[in-house]
């Protein structure tokens, strides 16, 4: 068996990302929103025409086809953790805790029922690295990704 797949010499978002903020070249916030209803599309297409939750959206497993400031195409991979939005366990629910700390829903980290929105958690915390130069929201620079987990169990979120 082969697989071909389109040929995406851009590298990952994560890599490009640390390219741009090593150099000073910033992202604009022009970029970021060309970047950014991007993967909009691509999710929304995921969710409503094949009913699939990606579950591990992160900047690596955004991949860049173009890097030209005046052109970038991206495009999501690695779906091997993504399901469909109607394959749950035998309550109705999806609950198994999967994908990367720094990009997961709340009810991800817990083990709580969650649907597709924990997709839009996942590309606002992109959206956020993006706009603040690889920084993570909620994360506190140090921190190991354990306490961070512990850390949002007990503390309400704030979105002031």
């Amino acid at each position: 068996m082969f697989q071909v797949m389109e040929a995406l010499k851009g590298g990952d978002l994560q890599k490009y990302m640390s390219k741009r903020n090593k150099s000073g070249d910033y992202l604009t916030e022009r970029e970021v929103r060309i970047i950014m209803r991007q993967i909009l599309e691509a999710v929304k297409y995921m969710h409503v025409q094949g009913g699939i939750m990606h579950r591990d959206l992160k900047p690596e497993n955004i991949l860049l086809k173009d890097c030209s400031s005046d052109h970038i195409c991206v495009k999501i991979a690695d779906f091997g953790l993504a399901c469909q939005k109607n394959s749950h366990d035998l309550m109705g629910r999806h609950t198994l805790s999967v994908g990367t700390k720094l990009y997961m829903a709340p009810e991800m980290f817990f083990e709580k029922n969650y649907t597709q929105k924990v997709d839009m958690w996942a590309i606002g915390c992109i959206m956020f690295n993006l706009l603040f130069q690889g920084e993570r929201p909620f994360y506190n620079s140090g921190e190991g990704v354990n306490k961070f987990v512990e850390r949002l169990g007990k503390e309400k979120l704030h979105f002031d």
